[in-house]
């Protein structure tokens, strides 16, 4: 939009009270060389010895837009006419750098100019979330430099808090139970009895040489060894315990159950001492397999670690070639990646400050690695092609201060919605599920300051340099393409809406299939340890799982509760009674299902039924758990989800309808999301695993859910944009397709990187999270953004925007920033 001054016969004048020339404020002056403009007058005036406190304002005629320093003279009333109401006024006209006061170049022919630069960063008529946007974009054109190097501080200090955080992470069983739970109450009572912590514990697998009368003489050398261990509390095998079945049925082999205090859980080199212990003994050596809880938990730990740092390694030079093809020059493609540096180093600082109050899981990296460089690439992907957009008709300071009035408003909606989601995480009390959370906002919210302060800091330092190593080369025709496309759809919203809908719900059909199981040493690689000892156990010896434990008082008869656990449906065996120190009895069973199955659930009400006063252990009860506490609060996240994210979505769209569709088409693209995973994970080799994980589908589901509405986000405002500009329904359809419609599915593509690498790990809930995130986005940025969301904003027209006055195709010229 052009200005011109509200005076065309005469000029706003500045005089020098040294030596009384007179200046014009633009164009040609007497006795005025080289720039002309305010700016770089009162610069040549500071270099001659001036102070700009020297100067006044003569005449009576002054353009509408140029705010005088501070002691320039004007009308008291001036600034009240011009209703500048801004709160940075004051800040930034203290500022004494040239470019506040900067204009564009001069127009040939027509003697108008272009509209202010850095003005429009501070002259608006309201905020509606923009003014902390302005604020950190002010100081960042301001200061850029000062904020680089605090910025640079930051990321080292959090790369050294990485240093303290890794090794307090947590990976064990107890990461997905409920604090609060009955089945934790039980297993507290448990180790307050009997001094074991049944989180931890130890199975010996070894192979047997008979000789004479001794069925297994290498079980009473590493009965032997375990015993002088430290936090070794009991040990047992088929001869203390006088139980067969703890021999092998072909003879070959035996185990050794041992269990351990609560301590062990803290002591790293526990498993190491004990193989060392374990191969000392010369009977025993290469003929030793330990697996059990305590292994499989630093199986989980060391796995998820190394896992991690292939798929980055994987990930990292294609993410590279494909940052340079897509920001069309290697600078640029390096800012992206920066930002996600600077993220993960200001995560870890953060979640060093949770951990003094919190245990955190060490399955939330898996999540800081792939979200924050997702975010990353996606915030500075919208920021810097709107930059560039601004870089064509305005200096470096406005191109900066337009782009992140534009597109780092929408940035600030996306990262709260995205955090929002992520947030719902932490109202599950499941360690692995909270863990997540945490680091999901502490990771959006670095995102968020690198993205709105840190980005155009350094976009100010680059200026144009910012093309070099490839340059841009402008892509006429995909927004033709994409113009074209939206045309299309707009005459066929009805079919294209139909066969939309009827593919999500054809993906959507085998989640009616779903089987769901708990983390449990199933999900470990074949090759591990702990699942060598499981397989071995379950294949070799006669009914080696111990599905429930219950544990009766001193009062109850033993004798009494075995007979009546036996008579319960779907129990093969009871274990003799085990008389504890305190009294109490414990009754190991075994049932005739699989653990995680419905049938093994019923047996547990049934055992439950049975025993009221009892506490009820195992693998069965801690998944019926783990089902009980995810069913009850499942209900509310999802509201909460849908109604935080909807208010976000509403403010930025001025919409309520927007929101509606949203949230239907999200929850279509995660029932579509959940069957193919059923397809993948249960019916083909890739998991190896009969049923999907619970705790990694609770967040697929938020992470899918958030990254959906954070694309929409960037659809819908620039259709709202559009709208605000006068369009009708279709074009501004039309218009914010062909603007983000490359962008959206750049962004996507970039980020099925990271999320795509996480399918390399041995870990199946973190091939499970990956796989189905990934799949997710690109539904969503495919089929989704491509032909759901155009087909029914050209169906709905101008409903789209109801309740508010776009929705009657009211046009309202906006008097804080031209759109583009």
């Amino acid at each position: 939009m052009a200005y011109r001054p509200h005076h065309t016969s005469g000029r706003p004048r500045y005089a020098c009270r040294r030596s009384g020339r007179r200046h014009h404020a633009y164009g040609p002056g007497n006795g005025c060389r080289g720039p002309t403009r305010v700016s770089w007058l009162l610069h040549r005036c500071q270099r001659r010895g001036l102070r700009p406190s020297r100067l006044r304002q003569s005449g009576r005629h002054r353009h509408p837009d140029v705010r005088p320093r501070r002691g320039l003279r004007e009308d008291p009333g001036a600034a009240a006419d011009r209703g500048e109401r801004s709160l940075l006024g004051r800040r930034c006209a203290r500022k004494p750098r040239h470019v506040l006061l900067g204009y564009g170049r001069r127009r040939a022919g027509d003697g108008r100019f272009q509209r202010p630069q850095l003005l429009d960063l501070y002259r608006s008529d309201g905020c509606q979330g923009g003014c902390r946007v302005k604020m950190l974009a002010v100081l960042a054109i301001l200061r850029p430099r000062q904020v680089a190097a605090a910025a640079l501080l930051l990321a080292l200090c959090g790369a050294v808090s990485a240093l303290l955080v890794a090794p307090k992470l947590t990976a064990s069983l107890a990461d997905y139970d409920d604090p609060a739970s009955e089945f934790a109450a039980a297993m507290a009572d448990y180790t307050a009895r009997t001094g074991i912590d049944p989180e931890q514990g130890l199975q010996v697998l070894v192979s047997c040489t008979p000789t004479g009368d001794q069925l297994c003489p290498e079980v009473g050398a590493a009965r032997t060894a375990l015993q002088s261990s430290e936090h070794v509390v009991r040990v047992l095998d088929f001869e203390t315990a006088h139980d067969s079945r703890m021999l092998s049925m072909d003879r070959t082999r035996a185990y050794l159950q041992v269990a351990l205090d609560p301590a062990s859980g803290g002591d790293k080199d526990l498993l190491d001492k004990v193989r060392n212990r374990l191969g000392e003994q010369p009977g025993l050596r290469d003929r030793v397999l330990v697996g059990g809880p305590t292994v499989a938990n630093h199986d989980t730990a060391e796995i998820s670690t190394a896992d991690l740092f292939i798929a980055e390694m994987v990930a990292f030079p294609l993410l590279v070639l494909a940052l340079f093809f897509v920001f069309r020059g290697a600078v640029a493609a390096a800012v992206p990646l920066v930002g996600a540096g600077f993220s993960i180093a200001t995560t870890f600082l953060v979640l060093l400050a949770f951990q003094q109050a919190l245990q955190l899981s060490t399955f939330a990296l898996n999540l800081m690695t792939a979200l924050g460089t997702g975010l990353a690439i996606d915030f500075s992907l919208l920021i810097v092609s709107r930059f560039r957009e601004e870089r064509r008709d305005a200096n470096m300071p406005a191109a900066v201060a337009a782009a992140m009035l534009s597109a780092g408003r929408t940035v600030l909606f996306s990262g709260l919605t995205v955090m929002s989601a992520l947030a719902t995480l932490c109202l599950f009390p499941q360690r692995f599920l909270y863990s997540m959370g945490l680091a999901g906002i502490a990771l959006t919210a670095a995102c968020l300051l690198f993205a709105l302060l840190v980005l155009p800091a350094v976009l100010m330092l680059l200026g144009d340099r910012i093309e070099a190593l490839g340059g841009r080369r402008e892509p006429m025709s995909a927004a033709s393409r994409w113009i074209r496309w939206s045309g299309y759809v707009g005459r066929r919203p009805v079919p294209i809406v139909a066969i939309g809908l009827m593919l999500l719900l054809l993906l959507a059909a085998p989640a009616l299939g779903a089987r769901l199981q708990g983390y449990d040493t199933d999900v470990l690689p074949a090759n591990s340890d702990a699942h060598r000892v499981t397989s071995a156990l379950r294949a070799d010896f006669e009914h080696a799982d111990t599905a429930l434990t219950v544990v009766l008082g001193p009062s109850e008869s033993a004798d009494h509760a075995e007979r009546l656990l036996v008579s319960q449906p779907g129990i093969v065996r009871v274990d003799p009674p085990t008389v504890l120190a305190d009294g109490s009895s414990l009754l190991n069973a075994t049932i005739d299902a699989s653990s995680t199955s419905p049938r093994a659930r019923e047996i547990l009400a049934s055992v439950r039924a049975a025993f009221p006063d009892a506490a009820v252990l195992g693998e069965v009860a801690r998944f019926d758990s783990l089902l009980h506490s995810l069913g009850t609060r499942l209900p509310y996240v999802a509201l909460l989800l849908i109604v935080v994210s909807g208010l976000f979505l509403g403010v930025l769209t001025r919409s309520v309808v927007i929101p509606i569709k949203n949230a239907l088409i999200s929850a279509l693209t995660l029932c579509a999301t959940l069957g193919v995973l059923v397809l993948v994970f249960q019916h083909t080799p890739m998991g190896g695993l009969p049923s999907l994980e619970v705790s990694s589908l609770v967040i697929v589901g938020v992470l899918a859910y958030g990254l959906s509405t954070d694309y929409a986000s960037f659809l819908f405002h620039r259709m709202t944009e559009a709208r605000q500009l006068g369009a009708s329904s279709k074009e501004a359809v039309a218009q914010g397709l062909a603007r983000t419609g490359p962008l959206v599915t750049a962004a996507a593509l970039l980020l099925l990187i990271p999320l795509g690498a996480l399918v390399t790990s041995r870990l199946a809930p973190v091939q499970m999270l990956g796989f189905g995130a990934a799949f997710a986005i690109l539904l969503d940025a495919t089929l989704v953004r491509v032909l759901l969301v155009p087909s029914l904003m050209n169906l709905l027209g101008g409903y789209n925007w109801w309740p508010s006055a776009l929705a009657a195709g009211l046009q309202r010229e906006p008097a804080d920033h031209v759109a583009h």
